[in-house]
């Protein structure tokens, strides 16, 4: 469950969800807009590259080890391969939301929802939402970097983190309630830490989340971890204040004459490179704290 913060999974406010999510995500409607769409409204074609197409045949096999192992339901296995390997090359049509799943880093896709409409309807637990999120991302990136999917017995199947396996490792029921700790923890993390850095606090997530995505993938794998009372690392305010700490190079922030020589510096940078400063998030981020430190001093 752990899941751009990415790594948990279970993250508005929905929990600490992986891949291209805000620390807190907000738990967004489908959208006003999305409402408006009707049932006739066509999906654009998945379109497979080369490389997907080859190895489309293996998926079936794959997907059904690697959940079967994860000890979902038989019928809701064959059910998730058989609506995935029509929709490569039938894409179903636009859909209004009727589910209540958190879809992490593919809220937007219209192809998941529509998934997720299909497995609401079919009484799907939300665990077995939250492992599929986790194996279509893990399959596209394998995909993305030219490896090959392997099959149970064939290699190794995409590894689990330790929140993860743990997750796993839980009843329907007990995902259910960590779920719930977890949408609840990230609701007060998102209060306390819009009270303390106030106007900032979107930008300070985005620096944040900017930092995230530049850390190799063992580091982040190490943040993907519960913490006391079943609450996910990364739906603390302590886990965001860290890693917004790191951002920011919290760890030397100047002092004394050297503050404001540092500002200066940023200052010039914005005159004579505005690109530069604008699409640094954590530059503009340690700009705002070097500032605040001035105010203080």
């Amino acid at each position: 469950m752990a899941n751009d913060l990415d790594l948990y999974s279970s993250g508005g406010l929905e929990p600490y969800s992986h891949h291209d999510q805000p620390l807190v995500p907000t738990a967004g409607d489908w959208g006003a807009e999305h409402d408006l769409l009707t049932d006739h409204a066509p999906m654009p074609a998945l379109q497979p590259d080369a490389a997907q197409a080859q190895h489309l045949g293996q998926l079936g096999a794959v997907f059904m080890g690697d959940f079967s192992q994860l000890g979902h339901d038989q019928r809701h296995i064959r059910l998730a391969i058989d609506w995935f390997m029509q929709a490569v090359n039938n894409p179903p049509r636009q859909e209004r939301k009727r589910h209540n799943y958190n879809l992490f880093e593919h809220e937007g896709d219209p192809v998941f929802h529509a998934f997720a409409n299909f497995a609401h309807d079919h009484g799907f637990p939300a665990r077995f939402i939250q492992n599929a999120c986790w194996w279509v991302s893990e399959f596209m990136r394998r995909i993305d970097g030219s490896a090959a999917p392997t099959s149970p017995g064939h290699g190794r199947s995409p590894s689990l983190s330790s929140a993860k396996a743990y997750e796993a490792s839980l009843s329907d029921a007990e995902f259910n309630q960590l779920h719930d700790i977890n949408v609840h923890a990230a609701a007060r993390t998102e209060s306390t830490l819009r009270q303390r850095w106030g106007q900032s606090y979107d930008r300070n997530i985005a620096a944040t989340n900017e930092f995230l995505a530049g850390l190799p993938e063992r580091e982040r794998e190490a943040l993907d971890r519960y913490t006391t009372g079943g609450v996910h690392f990364m739906n603390s305010v302590e886990g965001i204040e860290l890693l917004f700490n790191q951002a920011i190079g919290g760890n030397n922030l100047p002092r004394g004459g050297s503050l404001q020589t540092e500002i200066q510096a940023i200052e010039n940078l914005m005159r004579t490179n505005r690109r530069a400063y604008n699409n640094d998030e954590r530059l503009q981020a340690r700009y705002r704290t070097l500032l605040d430190l001035r105010v203080g001093n």
